[in-house]
């Protein structure tokens, strides 16, 4: 073996070592920040009686809708009524909440405390963890229909009742939680759709160019890892883009650029100590002791 062939397995084994120590560094750290940040994990059902019992208390759900869809939705809970006037009409009379699946659910939850089946089932059973009962309702807002640029540019032609339209605005959307409580009656709150990843870094980009402080995210969003991010999901026709506040990677500091650069330094190391030696052919031999003697 010759001497080039050496230095370039020195390199690929030192390369090795260096992945291995960063990338152990790097799944420490991941970890680490992982543990310190665990999403909670909720257990949901969904209901499909219309009438059923909570809390002790009788919940009945009705609605008065003409043949378009058009109407008001009543939930009744102990000494109260919610009066919600459908969102999204729906023309077709499915049975039961069918009809409404676009925009409402009645939703039974728990947060499982990161336990496991079984256990939460028991948690459940003994007490040491309590359900909740919430309604929860997407409203696209088309009375603050905003067309956007690209519709002002194709003069496209927008009204209040452009349902279609209002489905893409996404930003416009806003979600009303109605949550049942033990001793009667609701609890609402509000949240509206989160600002993507995208939008939100170029408002940053731009106050950073500008020398004003970082604008941070709305505190009327709803937020990863809240049960009303995950109710909200129930009615919406996608979810929300990944964003990156909350990766575990962004914790990673020097661990991930090392682990790669020397990750790819040991392919390359590997390929050239063992790539195959070059042959001369006569005609090359003649040329190259000509070469010399000439030098």
């Amino acid at each position: 073996m010759n001497t080039t062939r050496l230095i370039w397995l020195s390199v690929a084994a030192l390369s090795l070592l260096v992945l291995a120590f960063s990338s152990y560094a790097l799944a420490q750290r991941v970890d680490s920040w992982n543990n310190e940040n665990a999403t909670p994990i909720w257990y949901w059902q969904e209901m499909e009686e219309t009438r059923f019992e909570f809390q002790g208390r009788e919940v009945d759900v009705t609605w008065d809708v003409n043949d378009a869809g058009e109407g008001t939705v009543f939930v009744a809970y102990g000494d109260e009524t919610l009066e919600l006037p459908v969102a999204i009409p729906n023309r077709n009379a499915f049975p039961g909440f069918m009809r409404f699946q676009d925009w409402l659910r009645v939703l039974v939850f728990a947060d499982s405390e990161r336990r496991s089946v079984p256990d939460f089932e028991a948690a459940l059973d003994s007490g040491d963890i309590t359900l909740r009962a919430v309604v929860v309702t997407r409203v696209p807002d088309p009375e603050v229909l905003d067309k956007g640029p690209l519709a002002n540019v194709l003069n496209i032609d927008v009204d209040d009742d452009s349902w279609g339209w209002g489905e893409t605005m996404r930003h416009q959307w806003s979600f009303d939680f109605y949550e049942l409580l033990p001793g009667g009656g609701f609890e609402k709150t509000t949240k509206r759709w989160p600002e993507s990843w995208q939008s939100l870094y170029r408002r940053q980009v731009r106050a950073s160019q500008r020398g004003e402080p970082l604008p941070e995210r709305n505190e009327g969003e709803f937020v990863y890892g809240e049960w009303q991010h995950d109710a909200a999901l129930r009615v919406s026709p996608r979810a929300p883009g990944i964003t990156m506040e909350r990766q575990a990677l962004r914790n990673a500091g020097w661990t991930l650029p090392t682990a790669s650069g020397s990750l790819l330094l040991a392919l390359v190391s590997v390929t050239f100590a063992f790539a195959p030696s070059r042959r001369w052919g006569p005609d090359e031999r003649e040329s190259s002791t000509d070469d010399e003697v000439a030098s």
